[in-house]
């Protein structure tokens, strides 16, 4: 049973809901739920990786909220910042699972993670052979975080 909503020209229906019990909804309950779960797992890698380079070499860090919370120099308190963010994010995924926008929003944030982790594969290629200028790049990038071991 569908609610009645606005019909375009081509007969599809806009801001119609579908029946609790339609089986499109289970199937995309369990592509969000794929989604999350491909999140979470490149999120723990993301976070793996922010520490460990972050505690031995440094990086540029892109994202001035992680940038600030990096400066304090504290481990603890950025590895609870990114999980609670994930946790957040995975959550408003996991409510809006029955919606389209949830579906979209989901594959939306596994295609960032996959980014993420592309930029990463390319930033462990190349630090072995950087390391010797990094300290150069330390000085002049202000996005630049490095954390006391």
């Amino acid at each position: 049973m569908r609610s009645v909503g606005f019909t375009s020209s081509s007969g599809a229906e806009f801001g119609a809901a579908e029946a609790p019990g339609d089986p499109r909804l289970r199937r995309r309950a369990l592509r969000v739920f794929l989604a999350v779960a491909f999140i979470a797992t490149i999120s723990v890698a993301d976070l793996y990786l922010t520490l460990l380079y972050a505690r031995s070499i440094g990086f540029s860090e892109g994202n001035p909220l992680a940038r600030w919370v990096m400066q304090m120099g504290c481990p603890w308190l950025l590895s609870i910042w990114k999980i609670a963010l994930v946790a957040v994010t995975c959550g408003i995924f996991i409510y809006c699972r029955h919606k389209r926008s949830g579906e979209l929003g989901a594959w939306l944030g596994a295609a960032v993670m996959i980014w993420l982790a592309l930029q990463w594969s390319q930033y462990a290629a190349a630090a072995p052979a950087l390391t010797p200028v990094l300290h150069e790049v330390a000085q002049w990038n202000p996005t630049w975080v490095q954390m006391n071991p």
